[in-house]
């Protein structure tokens, strides 16, 4: 749960492809020991039922995952399982299984019609980072998302997409947070004869919150509308910028004060100077990002750096540099200080090595610091651990 993601970075090698293997299976354990699960602030320890408990804790992380590809005359069909067993030595009550799966299908038609039609099902535990306590919340994340596209020339393209995304709790205290979205978008293509990509796209989404109560005065949806402008492009051979900006307006009825209006984006730079050498640049500015807060209307703003040194044939080193802030203004409900903006520091390295072609092992820390413009209390954290992943 937390060694790869962590670690993961947009600066990569390129590695061998296994998009010919019709069907892969693989299995991995991780093992973590974090020396402040909970996020509470220096000097402080957990307390549940009255008793005081240890700041940290020791995690081991089971998974066995699929993956299948084929492609059926011009059509492509993928989908992918992953079940995941988290056990946690002190705190069992986090204990759980996460099911993760998705499915997509691309498909043609002619020489000109185009789409995918996708699912994807995504369970894991809520980061105590970005909440007080220490009650097991697990978020299950829905997405849905169907386009099409039509070729009017060799380099341009235009088409239209649907999507919703659906975010749920298992535990009551997080369930004024569960959001169901449903977006529409267009969008014109170009792309160059060396395979770069500029689209112009308009997207209108309205989402809802199902678990408040429907009054005068209480937040229960909101409207956003976004004009973006999303681009994959080689800059040089060794060099590529991709991602997206524009400008996002969200309104939220009975509370104008909590809309938002203003620029948005997060827009990536991959260097690959040399074959051993790789470095990868995010700059984001967006409005709900799911791997920073499970609440959509926190606004983060982040910087990463994402480095990559292939020492050799089989061994490789990654680190990663972030500096993040959340603006929790847009709060819809007046849970959080509306002046509540936290800042994050985050620094991690990883040792991968694969002695076999199947075989991969990873040894990494984690360190974090947050402070908080609120009473909400900040906090350091570090973490430890090993990895290993068998694919056949």
């Amino acid at each position: 749960m937390f060694s790869f993601l962590v670690i993961a970075g947009t600066g990569t090698l390129p590695v061998a492809a296994s998009e010919n293997d019709p069907l892969t299976i693989s299995v991995s354990q991780d093992l973590v020991w974090e020396d402040n699960l909970f996020r509470v602030a220096d000097g402080a320890r957990p307390e549940i039922e009255g008793s005081r408990r240890p700041r940290d804790d020791r995690l081991s992380v089971t998974t066995l995952a699929a993956q299948l590809g084929r492609t059926y005359s011009r059509q492509r069909l993928t989908a992918d399982f992953a079940l995941t067993r988290s056990d946690y030595l002190e705190f069992d009550h986090l204990d759980f299984t996460a099911h993760n799966f998705g499915a997509a299908w691309q498909w043609i038609l002619g020489n000109q019609w185009s789409g995918t039609i996708s699912a994807r099902q995504d369970e894991r535990l809520r980061s105590f980072s970005d909440r007080i306590g220490t009650v097991r919340s697990i978020n299950t994340f829905r997405q849905y998302r169907a386009d099409a596209r039509y070729l009017m020339h060799p380099q341009w393209s235009f088409g239209a997409g649907w999507a919703r995304m659906d975010s749920r709790f298992d535990d009551r205290e997080s369930a004024g947070s569960e959001y169901i979205e449903d977006a529409v978008e267009a969008l014109v293509q170009y792309r160059s004869l060396a395979g770069s990509t500029l689209a112009l796209v308009g997207r209108d989404a309205e989402g809802r919150y199902p678990e408040r109560n429907e009054t005068l005065t209480t937040v229960t949806g909101y409207t956003q509308r976004d004009l973006l402008l999303r681009a994959d492009w080689g800059v040089t051979g060794h060099s590529r910028v991709s991602g997206q900006v524009g400008y996002t307006a969200r309104q939220y009825p009975h509370a104008g004060d909590k809309d938002f209006n203003g620029l948005t984006g997060r827009v990536t730079f991959d260097w690959n100077p040399t074959g051993k050498l790789a470095l990868g640049m995010t700059a984001r500015r967006e409005m709900g990002a799911r791997e920073d807060v499970a609440d959509n209307f926190v606004i983060t703003r982040a910087v990463s750096v994402d480095p990559v040194w292939q020492i050799g044939n089989k061994l490789r080193l990654r680190g990663r540099l972030e500096w993040l802030k959340r603006d929790y203004g847009g709060d819809p409900f007046g849970i959080v200080a509306p002046d509540r903006d936290d800042r994050t520091q985050a620094r991690a390295l990883a040792l991968e090595w694969s002695p076999a072609r199947n075989l991969s092992l990873q040894l990494g820390a984690r360190n974090e610091r947050r402070s908080s413009s609120d009473a909400y209390p900040g906090y350091r954290a570090a973490s430890l651990f090993m990895s290993a992943k068998l694919a056949f």
